[in-house]
């Protein structure tokens, strides 16, 4: 019979290395379904915060260039000449990864005593890293009622027309008749 107060001799195993990378293995692919949720939520607010901060600064160069054309910065003969002018004023600084330009272009509809015309802005952005370009449009509304432009189609077209002139009290009713039978 075996003693009661002899210790008892146990035998220890030892883990082998093979044992522990297969452990360690398993638990790595059961963690990995767990994190991928909160990698792609993160991944996507990414990019949406990026999308934001980039809407922001084209809303910002979208009103610099209305100020600049508000200041005869940017003056009519500009406007005619249809042509794309690179961004080169620091509006996308915080952009590196773009390189934008913009396009001024006019559109107008005549009245029998007046011409209204409609600027229109787009804003092209493209990646450096080959992706799709992207582009910004915007209508700037100049001769309607409220505006103190008196724009006539020969004028444009001998791009002779100075910012400043006045429609008058007379120019600036027809005018508002005109946008009020458009609407």
């Amino acid at each position: 019979m075996r003693n009661l107060f002899e210790p008892k001799i146990i035998q220890k195993r030892h883990f082998l290395i093979l044992e522990v990378l297969i452990a360690f293995s398993l638990i790595v692919l059961c963690i990995l379904p767990l994190l991928h949720p909160h990698f792609y939520i993160y991944k996507t607010q990414k990019s949406f915060l990026n999308r934001t901060k980039l809407n922001h600064a084209v809303n910002l160069f979208y009103t610099n260039i209305l100020e600049k054309m508000h200041t005869n910065e940017i003056k009519l003969q500009d406007v005619l000449s249809n042509r794309v002018v690179p961004v080169e004023d620091g509006s996308f600084q915080n952009f590196p990864s773009y390189k934008g330009s913009y396009q001024l272009s006019y559109k107008y509809k005549e009245y029998p005593d007046f011409t209204k015309f409609k600027v229109s802005l787009k804003l092209m952005l493209k990646p450096t890293d080959k992706g799709r370009v992207i582009t910004y449009s915007y209508i700037i509304p100049v001769g309607y009622a409220g505006s103190p432009l008196n724009l006539s189609k020969e004028a444009v077209d001998k791009s002779e027309v100075d910012a400043g002139e006045e429609l008058g009290e007379e120019g600036k009713q027809k005018v508002e008749e005109a946008t009020a039978n458009e609407e």
